[in-house]
């Protein structure tokens, strides 16, 4: 059986950011956002999806995660007994 390989479109995210848990560390994240040009990507319509309107939804998946705040591990973990 012969392999397909579809061509991928992908976008890197990076942010730094101030802890939103209260500690106010700085947090830098990186993600990478992708879709692949391939048949089987389709629209709302049922039509394949263009590299336009894929690189468009990226950018929009982008900036909603960019605009998310961040929490750093040491918020979101409980506190042992006898520390602070």
């Amino acid at each position: 059986m012969a392999t397909v390989t579809f061509n991928e479109i992908a976008i890197h995210g990076m942010k730094s950011v101030k802890c939103a848990g209260g500690c106010r560390r700085t947090l830098k994240r990186s993600r990478k956002f992708y879709q692949t040009l391939s048949p089987f990507n389709k629209n709302a319509a049922g039509e394949l999806k263009s590299r336009d309107q894929i690189w468009d939804e990226l950018q929009a998946e982008r900036r909603a995660w960019l605009a998310e705040p961040e929490i750093c591990k040491h918020c979101t973990q409980p506190r042992k007994d006898g520390e602070g």
